[in-house]
């Protein structure tokens, strides 16, 4: 059987879901996945991520980059060793048989580019949060 993908969007489509699971042949070899559907990271939630990051980095005499590696490894890994299993496992096994070295490079390879809505939402708590411990004033999206 090849495999099909269904976003439900609305009822229309869980009635095609419906009519999709009747054609299946169960032969004991046939996998059903439900989980809610991954959004990914919004235009607006990462332009206001890298201003913010911009306005803490001049504060603390960063550059952008330099601030934002920082942000990764102190609220990103978190985040990601929470939220995603296989991100925990590859971390784990950095942290039981890694040094300081390699704990920089996990941090430097991840990307927020393949966080979800729910996951940046939770990174631009952490920075805001971050921002209002140390007095300094961010402007908040409308």
């Amino acid at each position: 059987m090849k495999e099909k993908r269904i976003v439900l969007c609305g009822p229309s489509q869980y009635q095609h879901l419906l009519e999709v699971l009747n054609d299946v042949e169960l032969d004991g070899s046939t996998e059903a996945i439900v989980r809610d559907a991954r959004k990914n990271r919004s235009y607006r939630q990462n332009r206001t991520y890298f201003m913010w990051v911009g306005i803490i980095a001049k504060v603390y005499g960063n550059t952008t980059d330099e601030q934002h590696e920082i942000f990764k490894r102190r609220y990103l890994v978190p985040i990601l060793q929470e939220t995603s299993p296989e991100f925990f496992r590859l971390s784990k096994i950095i942290d039981d048989h890694g040094d300081e070295s390699h704990r920089k490079e996990l941090a430097r390879r991840i990307s927020t580019t393949r966080l979800d809505t729910k996951q940046f939402s939770r990174l631009l708590d952490e920075v805001n949060s971050f921002a209002n411990g140390e007095n300094i004033m961010l402007p908040q999206p409308l």
